[in-house]
């Protein structure tokens, strides 16, 4: 068969056009390359329909074309709906994340800070093109999250030098979350350092929070027996962190949001626990953790006039011997999810060297609260000397299960001061085990998170109580939105067409045949 030059050139618009509506899919914009192949897709049908317009009327009007038409609207109603569910998903950003921990998903912690943005906020994401990685995702998330709150804009710095300048990037991979005439710069293309530029950003200043020292609690800096990394969590977290002797103090500085007491060997004299009582009449906040079996009649009293009492135990667990770990190092999955420190979040910890806690049944005027942790059932709280751990609990042992962090409110007057507000209440949580917040441990389970979330309900920011963002531990495949688009084009537009179009032929050869 013989085609003219005009007959080629509507066979090449209509490619000209199916390439047009392919690229758009690829680039997701109307592109200079989509205009182009546009007109000229409508400038080859235009050349054919002006020489051979009668044939294509004629053919439209025939009872073979009107056949071949009905199956060319069934294919492209099917394409038709086809393309619309697409639309349907490109418009609604729907998915699941079915990873080990999903860590392709934003955590709650970044999750609640997002979306309780009252103001605007953008990242500036200052990479090269080609390098933008997994962090392109991610600030999409945190967009989606709140996109009436929250924007972003990659930027090469090489194209714009100026803002570059402005916001003093040096490096490739650079960051700056902007909000109003305040900005962060960070290098990090971790959603937890992301988080902490945009607290930083979005509040009206960090919280501090003291650690009492002077009793050989854990330290603050890197050692056997440390703390460091919960003081990095917390400042990562907006806290101010700072050492507090109240010896050589005196008194509790007016600034104190908490003060947190980790594992003292030693006891408070009696003048150091003036301030310590006159700070909490104030409507202070206090968090300790215990070691077990530890000579602390000062301290102790102060608790049990709260109406806690520390135990004279180690916390036994055997079920722990099943999945090869050390019995006094229980995992705990049982917390009040209905105290603002837990919200109903899943959480399960490890409490090395655990002793357990009792709480009056009644408990003193004036105090209100109650078991935060307990362990499992299997657990016992073994009271005897020996360091060789008896197979089952003996008839003086404590059964499970235990107690083993509590928290509650205490009125001014439970600490010898008159007089009381709402607002007066001191905050107060007792855990049994100091070595859960040590280095050691704080990284395993949601120990952070209990850490954290405590130090957060203590210092009255309960909103941001949270569980943080997960470490990515293995590696996702990172399908491009160009690759997406080929994926959808070739199954949905390209396999199907195909299809419709052997179907139209067959038509058209039978209505022919008859």
């Amino acid at each position: 068969m013989n085609l003219d030059l005009f007959t080629w050139a509507g066979l090449a618009g209509l490619a000209l056009l199916v390439a047009a509506a392919a690229t758009y899919l690829v680039a997701g914009a109307f592109s200079w390359p989509v205009w182009v192949l546009l007109v000229l897709a409508i400038a080859g049908i235009g050349a054919y329909l002006s020489r051979h317009h009668q044939e294509a009327k004629q053919a439209l009007v025939s009872r073979s074309a009107r056949n071949s038409a009905n199956a060319l609207i069934l294919s492209a109603a099917v394409l038709a709906g086809l393309a619309f569910l697409q639309a349907i998903l490109s418009n609604h950003n729907a998915s699941w994340d079915l990873s080990q921990g999903r860590v392709n998903s934003l955590s709650d912690e970044t999750l609640k800070a997002v979306r309780g943005l009252d103001q605007k906020v953008d990242l500036l994401c200052f990479f090269q093109d080609n390098e933008r990685g997994d962090f392109e995702p991610l600030v999409k998330r945190l967009r989606d999250a709140n996109p009436g709150k929250m924007s972003y804009e990659f930027i090469n710095p090489n194209k714009s030098p100026l803002k570059a300048q402005q916001y003093s990037v040096k490096n490739f991979g650079s960051t700056v979350v902007v909000c109003g005439e305040r900005h962060e710069l960070i290098t990090s293309t971790k959603e937890e350092d992301l988080l902490n530029a945009l607290l930083k950003v979005t509040s009206s200043g960090s919280k501090t929070v003291y650690f009492l020292d002077g009793h050989q609690e854990l330290s603050l800096e890197p050692s056997d027996r440390s703390a460091s990394e919960f003081k990095r969590a917390l400042e990562n977290s907006n806290f101010t962190v700072q050492p507090l002797n109240l010896v050589t103090r005196g008194s509790v500085p007016e600034d104190a949001a908490a003060l947190v007491l980790v594992g003292p060997q030693t006891d408070f004299p009696k003048p150091e626990l003036e301030p310590l009582k006159a700070y909490l009449a104030k409507g202070g906040s206090l968090m300790v953790a215990l070691e077990p079996r530890k000579s602390l009649p000062n301290l102790k009293a102060l608790l049990k006039g709260m109406g806690v009492k520390p135990g004279e135990d180690i916390v036994v667990d055997p079920i722990m011997r099943l999945f090869g770990q050390d019995p006094v190092a229980p995992i705990v999955g049982t917390f009040q999810s209905e105290h603002p420190i837990i919200q109903g979040l899943q959480l399960q910890a490890l409490f090395p060297l655990s002793t357990s806690l009792d709480m009056e049944a009644t408990l003193p005027a004036g105090v209100e609260g109650g078991w935060l942790a307990r362990s499992n059932p299997t657990a016992w709280g073994y009271v005897g000397g020996s360091n060789q751990l008896p197979g089952k609990p003996g008839p003086g042992d404590h059964k499970g299960p235990l107690t083993l962090a509590v928290a509650f409110t205490a009125e001014p007057k439970v600490f010898g001061a008159e007089g009381t507000t709402a607002s007066a209440k001191a905050r107060v949580t007792v855990f049994g085990s100091a070595m859960a917040f040590s280095n050691q441990a704080l990284g395993i389970y949601n120990n952070q998170d209990l850490g954290v979330n405590t130090l957060r309900w203590m210092a009255s920011d309960e909103k941001h109580v949270s569980i943080k963002a997960r470490d990515i531990d293995n590696q996702p495949i990172v399908v491009s939105r160009q690759r997406m688009a080929l994926i959808w084009l070739l199954g949905l537009i390209i396999v199907p067409g195909l299809i419709a179009v052997a179907g139209v032929a067959v038509a058209i050869r039978r209505n022919r045949a008859a």
